[in-house]
């Protein structure tokens, strides 16, 4: 087996959004980071990811969605995410990175029972590709930059601001799961998205040691490497090997 050295860098991505009002957006150059790209990651709250200009692969779990400038995608809470560059050129982005205590009403409420837990890490609703094109998806993005804007504004209400944008855009969101889990039935099924977290773990948390693929199915089960996608370093996913 061949050696794959791993470094700290490239792995987890911790979005850090603040306790005391988890929103938070920031403005990215894609050619700024290492191989143009940012790295298989994972956090507990929820992300949007507008493209600004330019456009970008962006992998969710197992589908690869290409996102042009004015597009932009959903990822679920604690989901795999990854993207690259594509074509010539650059990729601006914003990324909103949202805690669920902003969403949640008190324990046991009609909104937590009806409109927030059933999204928050459900298996069958990882993301959401949002097409300029499409009508409702316009509205979705439209309420995002409106609380992007509201958040670097000098409103002294602008936290409240948020919130009740959010809830409008959520309503949009759950329109957007039920036809989501209508559709279910035609959707292919996962890779084994949890064993992929054990792997990726792993490696990050043994870095500093030449790895090889022995150590990596041994710890994680039965494991195979492929490359992907051509041009990225390091261009490895993995997947179960049945």
């Amino acid at each position: 087996m061949g050696i794959m050295e791993i470094e700290k860098k490239d792995r987890q991505i911790q979005p850090g959004v603040p306790a005391g009002f988890p929103f938070e957006s920031s403005l990215m150059m894609i050619s700024q980071l290492e191989n143009k790209s940012f790295f298989h990651h994972w956090h507990p709250e929820i992300e949007f990811t507008v493209i600004e200009k330019g456009e970008i692969d962006y992998q969710a779990n197992d589908r690869i969605f290409h996102l042009r400038e004015g597009d932009g995608i959903f990822v679920n809470s604690n989901v795999l995410h990854s993207g690259w560059l594509t074509g010539e050129g650059d990729c601006i982005y914003r990324p909103v990175n949202i805690g669920l205590a902003l969403l949640q009403d008190f324990e046991g409420s009609d909104i937590d029972v009806k409109f927030i837990a059933p999204v928050f890490e459900s298996p069958d609703f990882p993301s959401l590709y949002l097409d300029k094109d499409n009508e409702k998806h316009r509205e979705i993005l439209g309420l995002l930059r409106d609380c992007i804007n509201l958040r670097h504004s000098k409103s002294p209400y602008y936290q409240l601001l948020i919130k009740a944008k959010l809830y409008m855009l959520w309503a949009l969101m759950c329109e957007e799961v039920n036809i989501a889990r209508r559709d279910q039935a035609t959707c292919a099924p996962a890779v084994r998205i949890n064993e992929i977290k054990a792997a990726l773990s792993f490696m990050r948390e043994n870095y500093r040691y030449h790895i090889t693929l022995d150590n990596i199915t041994h710890s994680t089960r039965t494991f195979r490497l492929r490359s992907y996608p051509e041009g990225l370093e390091p261009s490895w996913l993995l997947f179960h090997n049945d």
